[in-house]
């Protein structure tokens, strides 16, 4: 996984055990020394990771090696006695998906507990390679790719949360 960014005095990493456990890393600032928790999360898929656009190419090709479902997106929420990590990475097609999609999990990093995993998806198209970010006012920004069927691959960016995500056509 992708070692987080802007987290205040912890940075965080982490990877799948398997699909349906994850182990996260954090290392606090001036501590020279890490530590990780296994958390359980719900279980996903990681396999076929095909996507076709229009012209019959398969636009998450690429997918297939790196990053497969590498946690590449994280960020921290934080306040006055709480504190959150948000993961994101790429799931394959299955499960009752029909393309792949972003899985996300929010952890509660002071009790190491999931305080909710969800899925950006749809119907129609794929949704992939997420990067997360957090702004002052604690609102969860992200980046992702989308395409497929009638789509070619394209970016998007939106906040996590407003169901929306932005486009140029």
């Amino acid at each position: 996984g992708h070692v987080s960014q802007n987290t205040g005095d912890t940075v965080f990493w982490a990877g799948q055990n398997s699909t349906s456990q994850l182990r996260v890393f954090s290392l606090p600032e001036g501590t020279g020394s890490y530590s990780w928790q296994d958390i359980d999360i719900n279980s996903y898929t990681n396999t076929d990771y095909t996507s076709f656009a229009p012209d019959g190419t398969d636009w998450l090709q690429f997918m297939a090696g790196f990053p497969g479902d590498g946690i590449i997106g994280a960020t921290r929420r934080q306040g006055d006695g709480w504190s959150e990590l948000w993961l994101a990475w790429t799931a394959g097609r299955g499960g009752g998906f029909d393309h792949p999609h972003i899985q996300i999990v929010e952890i509660d990093t002071v009790n190491w507990t999931v305080i909710n995993q969800w899925q950006i998806w749809n119907p129609d198209h794929a949704f992939a390679y997420p990067c997360l970010a957090t702004n002052w006012d604690q609102e969860v920004g992200i980046s992702l790719a989308w395409g497929g069927n009638v789509a070619y691959g394209g970016f998007a960016v939106g906040f996590l949360g407003d169901f929306v995500v932005w486009y140029s056509e």
